[in-house]
């Protein structure tokens, strides 16, 4: 087994000696210097773009599992007896929040369901210390509910709101 390693790290190494070796690829020390230095300068820039623009995401769970809020937006859809009450909980910026009936109009070979959506409930903001809390109840497995909004990038993201076949929990599943 060693040989067989051995051999093909030879082998490779050839190649590398015969294919890399064909070229000059010295490079003066003020080349090196200035190629570290570009290197650096766009390492910079990529840096500082990132902390620009913070992460921004929407997460939700069962009000009774929540941390508790001051306050928050309400949303009541209905209140039968098997109703539940969702908390959406924004993180970083979210802009132009929807919460949204689906209806599936299509199902490929795949599984994948597409959807026609109407907005029930709209947030110019979903702010992080005021999340939304929706009543509502879940009808079988099909997704009806759903959610949309702009992250902090100006991107639109589209969910589905469902609960977990396992343990119940709410799964937001990007569509």
């Amino acid at each position: 087994m060693k040989t067989k390693i051995l051999s093909l790290i030879a082998i490779i190494s050839m190649f590398c000696i015969i294919f890399c070796g064909c070229s000059d690829n010295t490079k003066t020390p003020d080349e090196v210097t200035s190629t570290v230095t570009e290197t650096q300068e766009n390492e910079t820039d990529f840096s500082e773009k990132q902390t620009q623009i913070k992460e921004s995401s929407v997460s939700a769970v069962f009000t009774a599992d929540a941390e508790t809020f001051d306050e928050y937006e309400t949303f009541v859809i209905d209140e039968t007896e098997y109703s539940t009450k969702i908390l959406f909980i924004a993180e970083g910026v979210i802009t132009d929040f929807s919460f949204d009936s689906l209806l599936v109009t299509d199902v490929d070979d795949n599984g994948n369901m597409t959807f026609n959506s109407q907005s029930l409930y709209t947030l110019d903001e979903l702010k992080e210390s005021k999340p939304l809390e929706v009543t509502l109840t879940f009808y079988g497995d099909t997704p009806a509910y759903g959610i949309s909004y702009n992250d902090a990038a100006g991107e639109t993201k589209n969910f589905t709101v469902t609960l977990s076949g396992e343990d119940g929990s709410v799964i937001l599943t990007e569509i």
